[in-house]
């Protein structure tokens, strides 16, 4: 009912409208400059009840239209400054499916994507997908990088089976069902795909806070330049922009305002602390999409070890500190070394995807249900400590129901802990 009012106003004020079909909010976002239109229109509730079905009103550029635009716009509806075409000058629609496939094509061409590597790595991964679009976008995305994928709640049909906000308590079906599947991650998504989520292995949460952590440090190892996030994210992102020489610059909290200090200060990467990557050669807006791409990415080259998403941070923390000792001369045997072979002797700037990505993480903590003292969270709400574990209350934002230390095996002759 929504997209045909839509569409029938539009047609009936001369617009030519191109109908996307069920498309994620990111793509939109791309089709927009994409197709050379003067705005885009997103049909959509987001996270909120079916009854809040909406519009999302995008500028010329693909991106949300500015709070002074949105008063505009209000200004015109509220004093009908508006004029139906004659019948002469009707507009048009057609229909244009093709955006996903050339959505997910954009993000595979990015060197910042290695697609082999992850095919490489036999990835199994739990999709929950609330039975919203990102049931389509996402498993078309995962198919296309060679991993199998498991689909929970992936059926379009807009009827949400948990709340749809990709928050620690509405995830314990995806948490289970990674354990039962035997999964290698569990991927989630809001309705509008512009939010992702985690789950390691363990069925434990790595803590939507960590979702852009974790991409910026795979960016800024590749591109120079600073990163932004909102004033109501995770300081560990200021830590790992430190670590790279960078800075994190925070913006008042809302996508546009993020967008906008991106452009200013030129950044590659930035976000928000809710799970929402945006990667600024790719377009400007978060996109779970690419976010997914960028961590698996991340996450292959230590499929070899075995290492797990759980483990992650530790083990680059742990390489990091055995770069620092070999510059120092003071490198210590630790068995087989746990940097993969093809990340050595990282280069200085434009590096390519598959070269070392130095910083992410922090010391383990030495008591259980610790915090290192620089990863403090900047709001009370969002992620917790930065590493995935089950500690009692949920490490990362939410334990999933899970009780108890977290034990980390021997992974080929490195101690995990």
């Amino acid at each position: 009912m929504v997209s045909d009012l839509v569409r029938g106003t539009l047609v009936g004020l001369g617009f030519e409208v191109i109908d996307l079909g069920l498309a994620t909010t990111p793509t939109v976002e791309m089709a927009v400059p994409g197709e050379g239109a003067d705005a885009g229109i997103i049909l959509t509730a987001s996270h909120n009840p079916k009854q809040w079905n909406a519009l999302k009103l995008l500028n010329g550029k693909g991106e949300f239209i500015s709070a002074a635009e949105g008063a505009e716009v209000l200004r015109i509806a509220e004093t009908d400054a508006y004029r139906f075409a004659d019948v002469d000058d009707l507009g048009s629609v057609r229909t244009d499916d093709s955006w996903t496939k050339k959505h997910i094509d954009a993000i595979l061409k990015l060197d910042l994507v290695d697609a082999k590597t992850i095919a490489a790595a036999k990835f199994k991964v739990v999709v929950d997908a609330v039975n919203s679009v990102g049931g389509v976008a996402v498993p078309q995305l995962l198919d296309a990088l060679g991993v199998e994928t498991v689909k929970l709640y992936c059926e379009p049909t807009g009827q949400f089976p948990h709340n749809p906000e990709p928050l620690p308590e509405h995830l314990t079906d995806l948490c289970a069902e990674v354990v039962k599947q035997k999964a290698h991650l569990g991927i989630s998504v809001d309705p509008d795909v512009d939010r992702l989520a985690l789950v390691c292995e363990d069925g434990s949460l790595f803590g939507e806070e960590y979702t852009l952590v974790a991409c910026a440090d795979h960016v800024l190892a590749s591109r120079p330049g600073d990163t932004v996030s909102n004033l109501s994210s995770t300081r560990a992102l200021n830590d790992i922009a430190e670590r790279h020489g960078r800075k994190r610059h925070a913006s008042a909290v809302g996508e546009v305002n993020v967008v906008e200090l991106m452009r200013k200060v030129n950044a590659p990467i930035g976000g928000e602390g809710n799970g929402g990557v945006i990667l600024s050669e790719l377009h400007y807006g978060r996109d779970a999409l690419a976010g997914i791409a960028l961590f698996l990415t991340l996450l292959a080259p230590w499929r070899h070890l075995p290492a797990t998403a759980s483990q992650l941070p530790r083990l680059l923390h742990q390489q990091e500190q055995d770069r620092t000792e070999t510059r120092h001369g003071r490198a210590r045997h630790r068995g087989r070394h746990a940097i993969p072979p093809h990340r050595t002797a990282p280069q200085h700037g434009g590096r390519p995807a598959h070269r070392v990505r130095q910083h992410l993480g922090a010391p383990a903590p030495q008591q259980h249900g610790a915090h290192h003292p620089r990863l403090r969270r900047s709001t009370d709400h969002g992620a917790g400590g930065w590493a995935c574990g089950k500690d009692p209350g949920g490490v990362g934002g939410g334990g999933c129901g899970h009780q108890g230390p977290k034990e980390f095996p021997e992974v080929d002759g490195l101690r995990v802990q």
